[in-house]
């Protein structure tokens, strides 16, 4: 949900009929920023200029699993559900935050 809270400004205002390319270059970096805040190293965030270089397949630059940040709604779902295991669900949001960041790069001019 608060990666949806974040991503939702943003396809709202470039997807409108007025010209706002030049500010697309920095609005789309402010949300991978936000997105890989999450679960990317702050070493291996800081250590780039270019935060859509770092390689998001690596272990080294993802942090523990335990300490990434999935959000007070997620941890709250972990704590009611059942059938689910924290580490399948750390893992698919893990996943999700990884594709969500490689699709943004992949599309980016």
């Amino acid at each position: 949900m608060s990666i949806a809270a974040a991503l939702e400004p943003f396809l709202a205002k470039f997807q409108s009929d007025i010209p706002f390319a030049p500010f697309l270059y920095e609005s789309l970096l402010m949300v991978m920023r936000y997105t890989m805040v999450r679960f990317v190293k702050p070493e291996a965030l800081a250590s780039v200029q270019n935060i859509t270089k770092i390689d998001l397949q690596k272990k080294e630059n993802l942090l523990s699993a335990k300490s990434e940040n999935l959000g007070f709604a997620t941890i709250a779902a972990l704590n009611s559900a059942r059938c689910v295991t924290e580490k399948d669900v750390i893992e698919f949001c893990r996943n999700a935050m990884q594709a969500l960041c490689s699709k943004m790069v992949e599309k980016s001019p």
